[in-house]
């Protein structure tokens, strides 16, 4: 458990500087404040949302399976497998994203 909450922390101190200069690039300076307080608040939101999100889906399938440990097993599967759709599309979207030109600014 220790090791992936490291990678995880890892990938969070190696993303959210990057995010931060992509999203302050773009910001003009008397903004600058409105830009990091949206930049922060946005993935705690995102976060947020996703834990409830997840928490209702594995009580609700947990009811439909039942409570005995094989259906919170099953329960906790399909909200994982819900997981791993949801990041699949989510890469699906990134890797099909591209810079703008200048013609479209």
């Amino acid at each position: 458990m220790i090791g992936f909450s490291l990678v995880g922390r890892l990938g969070l101190g190696l993303t959210v500087p990057a995010l931060m200069v992509a999203t302050m690039a773009h910001v003009v300076p008397r903004a600058s404040g409105a830009g990091v307080d949206g930049q922060q608040l946005h993935p705690a939101t995102g976060g947020v949302l996703g834990v409830a999100v997840v928490a209702v889906f594995v009580e609700w399938r947990t009811t439909v399976h039942g409570a005995l440990a094989d259906g919170v097993f099953v329960a906790y599967v399909e909200a994982f497998l819900l997981l791993a759709l949801s990041f699949a599309l989510a890469v699906a979207f990134a890797v099909r994203m591209r810079p703008r030109t200048a013609s479209m600014e």
